[in-house]
């Protein structure tokens, strides 16, 4: 993967909501730039406070649909061959993503991908607020 294919979405638990257009420039750390996407509006860059925002990477993956599948993800997974149907979340575990159930690490991201497996992003963590059990 190279730089230009890592992809992130900042939530903003002070907005409470997902900022758009932001990307994540490394100098000593880690800064939030604003790209520039319309001239007449001024442009942003700071080092944020960590307790203030959420930074997700992307898996690079996408679901069934063609959609990006990132951190705190919430995927709804069908098994064409037994008809089972399981709901769970992306997280970051050991270097690579796994999925969660609310309870435990159920299984490798991986396992799901480029199989036959329906995959599709049903919601996230931030927005969406129910139990997975």
């Amino acid at each position: 993967m190279r730089w230009s294919d890592v992809k992130v979405r900042v939530w903003s638990n002070i907005e409470g909501k997902y900022l758009n257009e932001w990307a994540i420039t490394s100098r000593n750390g880690f800064t939030l730039s604003q790209i520039q996407v319309d001239l007449d509006k001024p442009y942003d860059t700071f080092e944020p406070n960590e307790d203030d925002f959420v930074i997700q990477r992307w898996t690079g993956e996408l679901d069934s649909s063609g959609n990006p599948i990132f951190e705190e993800d919430i995927l709804h997974i069908l098994d064409p061959d037994t008809g089972m149907c399981i709901v769970r979340y992306v997280i970051m575990h050991k270097g690579g993503f796994s999925l969660h159930n609310g309870n435990e690490i159920k299984a490798p991201l991986s396992r799901f991908v480029n199989k036959n497996y329906t995959l599709k992003v049903i919601g996230n963590l931030r927005t969406h607020k129910f139990s997975l059990e």
